[in-house]
């Protein structure tokens, strides 16, 4: 289950990257270096995924249990999603 976690964890990176980015061609963010951890890997992003996601492949052939992951990557989801439902307004 950890490593469906971990899916959860490491691709978030992609999304933030993803809105780093926007946030760069947007005139009125322009001088703004605030949102820079959301390009926490900087150019090393796909290179990195690619390796998480040979990790997780290898972990999936010696563990063999696709329930588990999957498992995992929604209680970490809906972990996430819990916190933030609670968090409104504070």
């Amino acid at each position: 289950e950890v490593w469906g976690m971990l899916y959860v964890a490491e691709g978030s990176t992609l999304g933030g990257n993803f809105i780093r980015k926007a946030l760069r061609r947007n005139p009125n963010f322009e001088g703004i270096d605030a949102y820079t951890f959301l390009g926490c890997y900087g150019e090393e992003i796909g290179s990195r995924w690619k390796e998480f996601l040979a990790a997780l492949e290898q972990a999936h052939e010696k563990l063999g249990d696709k329930a588990a992951f999957l498992r995992g990557a929604e209680v970490a989801f809906q972990t996430l999603m819990d916190y933030a439902e609670s968090s409104e307004g504070s």
